[in-house]
C-alpha cells in the first residue's frame, strides 16, 4: 500500500492492483483504500491494454459497495475496446450471469461474449467462455439463439470433452429451449452418463433430464430412473444433492406405473441408511 502512495497513478502499477485487490486479507482497514486506488488508476488507464489485469480481481470483490457501478461500467467499456484478446474472456467471467450488471450493460457485455465466442467456438477451451454466455437468462430471442446454436457446434465437434456436461447441464435447463433442442442436448447428456464412471457429481446430469422426461423415449427413461436410483444408494447421505434428486425423481414419476417402485426403493435406500 506504501509503495502506491507515490506510484499509484502509473501504468505499472497494474501488477501492485492486480495482487492486491485478489487479497481476502485486506479487511475493512485497507479494502476501501485499495479499491478507491484501484478506480482512481482507471481514470487515465481503462482503456489500456492493462486494465484488463486489473479488473477482474477488482470485479471478483465482494466489498465494493458504492464503487460496484463504477467497476461494471469501466469493465463493459473495456471488453469493447479488446474483445478479441484472450483476457477478455477473465473480465467476461466476472460479468456474465451476475444480477449486478444492469440490464443495458448486460446485453452489451453479451454481445462482445457471443462475438467473442463465434471466434473461438472450435476450440477445445471454448467450454469456459460457454457456460458463461449460458448462465445469462434475460437475452433477447436472436442472442439467445446464437449461444444455443454455437453450444451446439462446440458440442457436435468435442463429444467427448472433460467439460461437456458442464454445456449440457445448462442447456436442459433452460425453461425457453424448443423441446426437439431439448433433446438433442439430452442425447449428449446420455452418451456422457453412460460413458462415466459413476461419481459424486453425476446427479447434475441426472437433474437435468429430469426437468422434461416426457421427452425421453421409453428406455432413455428407464435408464435414467434406474441410474438415479444407483446413485442415491451409493450418495444418499449427501443430503442436499440427494435430497434435491430424490424430489425431481418423485416428482416425475408421481401418478405413474413406476410411483409404487421408486417410492419403495427410496424408502428401503433412506432405511438403510439410517441403519
Amino acid at each position: 500500500m506504501a509503495w502506491l502512495e507515490p506510484h499509484g497513478k502509473a501504468l505499472k502499477a497494474q501488477f501492485v492492483f492486480h495482487s492486491l485487490l485478489d487479497r481476502k486479507d485486506l479487511g475493512e482497514g485497507h479494502a476501501p483504500t485499495a479499491i478507491a486506488r484501484a478506480m482512481a488508476w482507471l481514470e487515465p488507464h481503462g482503456k489500456a491494454l492493462g486494465a484488463g489485469f486489473v479488473l477482474p480481481p477488482l470485479l471478483a470483490r465482494e466489498d465494493l459497495r458504492e464503487q460496484q457501478p463504477g467497476a461494471i461500467e469501466r469493465a463493459v467499456t473495456w471488453l469493447e475496446a479488446y474483445p478479441d484478446i484472450q483476457d477478455t474472456e477473465f473480465v467476461l467471467k466476472r460479468l456474465l450471469g451476475s444480477s449486478d450488471v444492469p440490464s443495458a450493460l448486460r446485453l452489451r457485455c453479451a454481445n462482445v461474449a457471443v462475438d467473442r465466442l463465434e471466434k473461438v467456438s472450435s476450440t477445445p477451451d471454448a467450454t469456459f467462455l460457454l457456460r458463461w454466455c449460458l448462465q445469462e437468462r434475460k437475452l433477447p430471442i436472436e442472442l439467445e439463439q446464437r449461444i444455443v446454436g454455437l453450444a451446439f457446434a462446440w458440442m457436435d465437434a468435442h463429444p467427448s470433452h472433460r467439460d461437456i456436461d458442464y454445456v449440457f447441464n445448462r442447456l436442459l435447463r433452460r425453461r425457453h429451449i424448443p423441446d426437439t433442442d431439448w433433446q438433442r442436448a439430452a442425447r449428449f447428456a446420455l452418451e456422457w452418463l453412460k460413458r462415466t464412471p459413476p461419481q459424486r457429481d453425476r446427479d447434475r446430469a441426472l437433474n437435468s433430464l429430469l426437468t422434461r422426461p416426457g421427452l425421453l423415449d421409453a428406455s432413455d427413461w428407464d435408464y435414467v430412473l434406474n441410474d438415479a436410483l444407483r446413485w442415491l444408494e451409493g450418495h444418499c447421505s449427501s443430503s442436499n444433492a440427494a435430497g434435491m434428486l430424490r424430489y425431481n425423481l418423485m416428482r416425475c414419476v408421481t401418478g405413474t406405473a413406476a410411483e409404487p417402485m421408486v417410492t419403495v426403493t427410496i424408502s428401503s435406500i433412506m432405511a438403510s441408511k439410517r441403519a
